[in-house]
């Protein structure tokens, strides 16, 4: 399904009626349409009349760029038109009768009439949509002469039928992406950052090209991974084995990417079904450092498999986690595996508290069963820098060796 969008944003500059903050609704728009509904950076075209700008959105440029657009779509194709500046109405008298038109004013003041949006839809092929949005006065009645279009008003949005469609407020288009009210996009996906049916699934999984969060996959390999409690070699292993092997994994993915920024949280699953086992999420405070950290992580290795790094539309994880379920280490929600109170005091200081808020329950046993007996437990580890940063800096050694190979 192609997606298609035109974003215009008008100021006026120097104009008496000049306007403040269309540029910034275009770039909100345009972030929102690529990050969160999937559109193609390549397919979304910005229109502005900022003064370096190179193409102005005049009447005649506004319509063309529809009308390309339009002669592109084919059926099941979304055709998406955004405009933020000056909305305007004219009354021509017919004889006795008054007959009011309403418009949008371009950068040249060349009005575009709701007569002109009805040429260009009604050129829209069947099955194709056009979406509006109208950010200014007067936006109302642009859709009203569309030809063969049913509407009616709800919520202050006009919904019509496989043909046109206008919202006039954005908010109430994003409140509804991602919940079950949206059957276009996955509300699973958008929660936990994967599915169990994948490609099958019937809706769409927008992966976002943006995101503060990482998804490592399937990333930490525990020792007991084949037989709970038994190691590849079959032999048994103690919890508190297990339990060392991962908070070492943790610390060091921890302090290898905490280079890049912050770290906000990191969190290890827990669960047994293929698209969750073992997978982490990180997330930083910044974009741009997520981005850094994805691009150190191509090509990269660890325990021998390699690093399967992407965005992840996850940025809220008391949304992702388990509550209530009966279908233990299988269940989509995230199961989150906990390390212990010290280890967690020296990465995170005195964000601790922050975390712990967002904890939930693992389907591996707890590291500190006992109360009475937890500072003796948690003495049994000398949590020595020096051994992470020897570990990390094997396994860079490992990484230089590989691509020299």
């Amino acid at each position: 399904m192609g997606r298609y969008a035109l974003l215009v944003g008008c100021c006026y500059l120097g104009d008496r009626d000049e306007l403040q903050g269309c540029y910034n609704d275009v770039d909100a728009m345009q972030g929102l349409l690529i990050n969160r509904f999937g559109f193609h950076p390549n397919d979304v075209i910005v229109l502005t009349d900022m003064p370096n700008s190179p193409l102005k959105p005049t009447g005649a440029v506004i319509k063309y760029q529809l009308c390309q657009m339009i002669k592109r779509a084919m059926a099941g194709d979304v055709v998406l038109f955004y405009f933020s500046g000056h909305g305007t109405h004219q009354d021509i008298w017919e004889g006795p009768y008054c007959k009011r038109l309403e418009a949008i004013v371009p950068s040249d003041f060349n009005l575009i009439y709701n007569a002109d949006f009805r040429y260009m839809v009604n050129n829209m092929p069947q099955g194709a949509d056009f979406v509006m949005i109208a950010d200014s006065c007067y936006s109302g009645g642009t859709n009203r002469s569309v030809k063969g279009a049913s509407w009616t008003w709800l919520s202050s949005r006009c919904l019509l039928s496989h043909k046109f469609l206008v919202i006039c407020e954005v908010k109430q288009l994003a409140s509804i992406f991602g919940t079950e009210k949206d059957r276009v996009n996955c509300p699973f996906y958008f929660k936990i950052g994967a599915w169990r049916y994948g490609d099958r699934c019937s809706r769409l999984h927008n992966r976002p090209t943006i995101s503060p969060t990482l998804l490592l996959s399937n990333m930490y390999q525990r020792p007991d991974m084949i037989t709970p409690g038994v190691d590849p070699q079959g032999q048994p292993i103690e919890h508190r084995k297990i339990q060392e092997h991962f908070e070492d994994f943790y610390e060091d993915i921890f302090e290898e990417l905490g280079k890049f920024d912050e770290i906000e949280s990191l969190n290890i699953c827990d669960n047994l079904a293929d698209h969750m086992i073992s997978n982490a999420y990180v997330q930083f405070k910044e974009e741009d450092q997520a981005a850094a950290a994805l691009r150190a992580l191509q090509g990269h290795f660890y325990s021998g498999c390699t690093i399967i790094a992407d965005f992840s539309p996850v940025t809220d994880f008391r949304e992702a986690t388990y509550r209530r379920s009966s279908r233990g280490g299988y269940c989509n929600f995230m199961h989150i595996k906990m390390i212990g109170r010290d280890l967690r005091r020296k990465l995170f200081g005195s964000h601790i508290l922050k975390y712990r808020r967002s904890r939930s329950r693992s389907r591996s046993a707890n590291p500190h069963p006992h109360h009475h007996h937890r500072r003796e437990r948690e003495r049994e580890r000398d949590y020595d820098r020096s051994r992470s940063e020897e570990r990390r800096a094997r396994i860079e050694q490992w990484n230089r060796q590989r691509k020299e190979n």
